[in-house]
């Protein structure tokens, strides 16, 4: 912990996480400082919930994935040609692929199965660049599933375009810990 200018207490964490996931635990953390909770605290409390923030995008287009090193140039061409979508997750910090799907319907599917999986969802958020019909289609697989919750839709930024493109959809979940 360090001292900024002998007044404010610094803490850098790895969150583990990007866009909305990161965004969740520095609002909880916010949250608990003005609701005047101790460093220790807050630390504790965001320590407690990296663990339980789940990320998942469906990628669009392979060059980004070739470029970040994360398939190899044969695979990006390969899958480009077969019109391979592989849905990756963040998982301690790091995307990993998790499957492949060869269409984007199939993989919004796979991102409502991923979705309901887990049993307690404090928080759901849906992270895109560009609103499409996919993003519709997930949408309305979201109001079947939770028809009292109003999801919440984020643009992700540059540095998740990056990596990812244009045209990724993703999820991100906090469940209770």
């Amino acid at each position: 912990m360090r001292t900024l200018l002998g007044r404010c207490e610094i803490l850098v964490m790895d969150s583990l996480s990007i866009s909305f996931g990161l965004g969740m635990l520095v609002e909880a953390a916010a949250e608990a400082a003005a609701n005047g909770a101790e460093m220790d605290e807050i630390v504790r409390l965001i320590r407690g919930m990296v663990p339980h923030v789940y990320m998942i995008f469906l990628v669009d287009v392979l060059r980004y994935l070739e470029r970040e090193q994360w398939v190899r140039p044969s695979q990006a061409v390969l899958g480009t040609m077969l019109g391979i979508k592989p849905l990756v997750t963040l998982e301690d910090g790091r995307l990993l692929p998790m499957e492949k799907v060869r269409t984007r319907a199939l993989g919004v599917e796979k991102l409502l199965n991923f979705i309901r999986e887990f049993a307690d969802i404090e928080q759901l958020a849906i992270m895109q660049s560009s609103f499409s019909e996919h993003m519709a289609m997930l949408l309305e697989g979201l109001e079947l599933l939770y028809p009292d919750w109003d999801v919440p839709v984020f643009t992700y930024g540059p540095s998740v375009v990056a990596r990812l493109g244009l045209n990724a959809l993703g999820v991100a979940i906090y469940e209770r810990a």
